[in-house]
C-alpha cells in the first residue's frame, strides 16, 4: 500500500476513533446534538449525490438519515413535554416520508425545505442546552 493510501486510511481511523470518544463522553442533550449535525450533513451529501445521479451513494446517505430520524423519533420524551414530543414526532415523521418517497425528483424537490426545518430544530435544540 503506497504511502498516500496509509495516510488516508490512518486519518480515517482517527476519524471514527475522535467521534466514537466524542459520543462515549456527551451527555443525552449532546448526543442528540450530535445526531442533529450528523443528520445535517448526510441531508448535504444526499442533495449532492441527488445533482450528480450517485445513486449508490444517495441510497446509502438516505437510508442513514432515516435511521437518524427514527433515533430522534426514539428519543422523544412525551412524558416531559407531550405537546412538544407529539409536534417533533409530527416534523419527523414528515421527514421519513420526504426521505423514503420514491420519486427522486420529489425527494430532491423537498430537501431543501427537509434541511432548513431540520436546522430550526437543531439550532432550537442548542439553544436549550
Amino acid at each position: 500500500m503506497p504511502f498516500s493510501e496509509n495516510y488516508q486510511t490512518a486519518g480515517q481511523d482517527y476519524g471514527r476513533i475522535a467521534a466514537r470518544a466524542k459520543v462515549l463522553s456527551a451527555s443525552p442533550h449532546q448526543l442528540v446534538a450530535l445526531l442533529f449535525e450528523e443528520l445535517d450533513a448526510l441531508l448535504e451529501e444526499l442533495c449532492l449525490a441527488e445533482r450528480l445521479e450517485k445513486h449508490a451513494l444517495a441510497a446509502d446517505r438516505q437510508q442513514r438519515a432515516v435511521t437518524i430520524i427514527d433515533s430522534l423519533i426514539i428519543s422523544l420524551d412525551h412524558r416531559k413535554g407531550p405537546e412538544i414530543a407529539a409536534t417533533l414526532a409530527r416534523i419527523y415523521g414528515w421527514a421519513r416520508a420526504c426521505l423514503l418517497t420514491a420519486d427522486r425528483r420529489s425527494r430532491a424537490e423537498m430537501l431543501p425545505q427537509l434541511r432548513d426545518t431540520i436546522a430550526e430544530i437543531a439550532s432550537a435544540w442548542r439553544t436549550i442546552g
